[in-house]
């Protein structure tokens, strides 16, 4: 047994302990010493046999929910008496789950979608579901013995926002024993083909893993054959036979070798759809796009002073240690009940503790500066949730759409551009209210509200909410080439979500945008001129 089994086998009984109430510490008591010891000695434990037949079996299945841990299981089962994922379902849709101490709202909602993927499989997955499933996967592959590589391929490198299955290059030595031990990881349910070189497995939800080992030699050539599209790999090895060029194995230490071979500009994965770019690509006419080091700060978050679950001075020293200059804090308003929306002297209240934080900051030689915002619903009138007498004291305004989604698609429109035309709106987020796997989003005329984004100088969201990334690549390359700025931001609602802005920076570099394209890229005074600017 490999260690990566013991390990597996070790984290079963831990939640196995956790849920059955036996542990409730990091200590290890005398039973789960001995436990263990066997579990390193046989690769598997009595105890483990026990605890499974003794848990109701609900428990045992909310452990492959992502957004929930044993402790989090525990605590549900013992304060709302969960003990089916149906009934989990039930109190997840009565909003009685973000009651309890560390569920947000968003969580509740991320909560409920993986249920529904677990008793409702679909025929394609989100890639908020399928990108940190395949980052695990891949985290675990690192650990075997004799794996020197190991890349996510396929429609996630491509940034896809829906996939058909994770698509895996492993390089490494000893092939069998790789897939090997990977056909027996804990969320893998069902081996559907298996070979020395290949395995395809189906996860617990139903979504297929495609994992391949290459020699050395072919690792670069096979993770870059198994990224582009069929379109795309099609004319790249049309161009590769046409010039006559051996792209010796022995030189190809990188993807950006391949394209040095054939005298090509090299290709971003998230731009290998359309075989029309490799023209630009022999011809050097790709611009330089948007990347993580261009980020200057994230523009929308959200605290416990609304629907959030962490403080302002957590998510701002999150910020800090993401390197941020500046983060906003804005909250939903109190029309927007669901989401615990701030009233006027609430918004108050935090601005004069935001004050307090950055004057901490400046003491500790922090550079770095939180915002003052808010995230102000537009009514079903289109008029704004607060006054302009409050609007006009914020360092900058989100407007966004959270109900009645049932509008026409002319009331919808309409409703939005007359909040575009508030002289104190910077930015419009989510704009088409759309959520991946879970509905499309209200009827809107988009290129009337981008007409209005133009006129007006407001700047539309790219939201990197994996299950949102609202604007899509497509529209927010439309609105880009209208010249319509670009904000991108993450709409966190804990700290840890800050890191979601991956999914927002690479949706942007698939719709072709740069960094003079995105107001995050503007260090602190050029983006607080432009905000002033906006007003005027």
């Amino acid at each position: 047994m490999t260690n990566n089994e013991i390990m597996w086998k070790l984290t079963e009984l831990r939640d196995l302990l956790i849920l059955s109430g036996k542990k409730s510490s990091e200590s290890e008591s005398e039973e789960e010493r001995i436990a263990a010891e066997e579990v390193e000695k046989t690769g598997n434990s009595s105890l483990i046999d026990q605890l499974r037949t003794k848990i109701p079996p609900g428990l045992i299945e909310m452990i492959e929910i992502p957004e929930l841990d044993a402790i989090t299981i525990n605590k549900i089962n013992r304060e709302l008496g969960v003990t089916t994922l149906n009934g989990l379902r039930k109190v997840a849709k009565k909003r009685q789950l973000r009651r309890l101490e560390g569920i947000s709202s968003k969580r509740e909602l991320s909560i409920l979608r993986s249920i529904k993927l677990l008793l409702e499989p679909p025929e394609r997955f989100p890639s908020a579901i399928a990108k940190p499933m395949g980052d695990k996967i891949v985290a675990d592959i690192m650990l075997i013995p004799g794996v020197i590589n190991a890349t996510l391929s396929g429609e996630l490198r491509r940034g896809m926002e829906m996939v058909d299955f994770i698509s895996i290059v492993i390089k490494g030595d000893n092939s069998e024993e790789i897939l090997g031990v990977m056909s027996k990881h804990p969320l893998f349910k069902k081996n559907i083909f298996k070979s020395s070189l290949k395995l395809v497995v189906e996860t617990n939800i139903k979504l297929k893993v495609e994992m391949e080992v290459a020699e050395s030699s072919e690792y670069w050539h096979r993770v870059h054959h198994t990224t582009g599209s069929a379109d795309y790999i099609e004319e790249f090895e049309r161009i590769d036979k046409s010039r006559n060029i051996t792209l010796g194995v022995d030189t190809i230490n990188c993807e950006q070798d391949l394209y040095k071979k054939l005298d090509m500009q090299y290709v971003e994965p998230e731009l290998r759809e359309s075989k029309s770019v490799i023209e630009l690509a022999i011809k050097g006419e790709i611009p330089e796009l948007i990347n993580m080091d261009d980020y200057k700060g994230d523009l929308h978050s959200h605290t416990m002073w609304s629907d959030g679950t962490g403080t302002v001075e957590e998510i701002a020293r999150a910020a800090i240690k993401q390197q941020y200059s500046y983060l906003a804090i804005t909250e939903h308003t109190k029309s927007l009940k669901i989401a615990r929306g701030i009233t006027e002297q609430e918004l108050e209240q935090q601005m004069d503790e935001i004050d307090k934080l950055n004057s901490k900051f400046a003491e500790e030689g922090i550079p770095f500066r939180l915002l003052k915002g808010v995230e102000v619903d537009i009514l079903k009138s289109g008029i704004l949730d607060f006054e302009n007498e409050v609007l006009e004291k914020m360092d900058l305004v989100i407007a966004s759409v959270h109900t009645d989604f049932d509008q026409s698609k002319q009331k919808m429109t309409e409703r939005i551009i007359k909040a575009l035309e508030n002289p104190y709106v910077n930015i419009f987020a989510h704009p088409t209210g759309r959520i991946l796997g879970r509905r499309s989003g209200y009827e809107v005329d988009l290129d009337q509200v981008f007409a209005a984004a133009k006129e007006t100088g407001t700047v539309l969201e790219i939201n990197s909410a994996p299950d949102r990334l609202d604007l899509n690549y497509l529209d927010a390359k439309r609105a880009r080439d209208m010249g319509i700025k670009i904000a991108i931001n993450t709409d966190s609602h804990d700290p840890e979500r800050l890191s979601n802005i991956s999914f927002g920076i690479q949706e942007a570099k698939k719709g072709w945008l740069k960094a003079e394209d995105v107001i995050n890229c503007m260090g602190l005074e050029e983006l607080q001129e432009f905000f002033k600017a906006q007003k005027n």
